[in-house]
């Protein structure tokens, strides 16, 4: 379950998280509450967990004024990329594996913000964050992206955003070891706007 409202970009992550995880259980038929969830924070470089419940995982991503938080029983990681004013050749060049660049490069950078996506949802699946870098994998081969690397799957979509007469472009990854159909929430607290997923045709033998 993917869960998605607008924000502020500052203040309520925590709440919307609380929100969203409460929900999620109820959606599961689990009989745990809101003051059931303790969340543990483990610092800098590690990614926060729920002590209570168990099988709890979530990832949370946003970007401008769009806040998303996956949750399933699996390890998993969530990465969405909303558009933003940036140089895609120069930062492909210096932060990407060179796989992913050239295939960038011969397409035209198109795809820029789906494979940044992608780098970062594999890294929040391990964990690892950016401590390693992004140039150690490639989510990209000859035929494009990938649904499979370094033996986790990725789920590839790109979104359309609308918050009031303005349209956003965004591109999303799901991450994990089994991925099974993914369901899209909005949260009672969202601000206004429409949400209108476009979700990207993927094909299970690229790259």
């Amino acid at each position: 379950m993917i869960y998605y409202t607008g924000w502020d970009g500052k203040n309520g992550s925590h709440r919307l998280l609380l929100e969203a995880a409460a929900d999620w259980l109820g959606e599961q038929g689990r009989g745990e509450s809101r003051s059931d969830l303790v969340l543990k924070d483990p610092g800098t470089y590690k990614k926060p967990f729920f002590l209570s419940p168990e099988n709890v995982r979530f990832s949370i991503s946003h970007s401008g004024n769009l806040w998303m938080c996956a949750f399933g029983t699996e390890e998993l990681g969530l990465d969405l990329q909303g558009s933003q004013k940036c140089s895609p050749k120069r930062l492909a060049e210096r932060f990407f594996h060179p796989q992913e660049a050239q295939w960038l490069e011969r397409n035209g950078y198109g795809e820029f913000l789906q494979v940044w996506a992608a780098k970062e949802s594999y890294l929040k699946y391990t964990g690892e964050g950016l401590s390693r870098g992004m140039d150690f994998f490639s989510t990209a081969g000859e035929k494009g992206l990938k649904t499979e690397i370094l033996g986790v799957i990725q789920r590839h979509f790109q979104l359309i955003w609308n918050a009031g007469n303005k349209d956003e472009a965004a591109a999303v990854c799901v991450t994990g070891k089994k991925i099974d159909r993914i369901r899209w929430k909005p949260l009672s607290s969202s601000e206004k706007g429409v949400f209108r997923i476009k979700i990207r045709t993927e094909d299970k033998n690229n790259g």
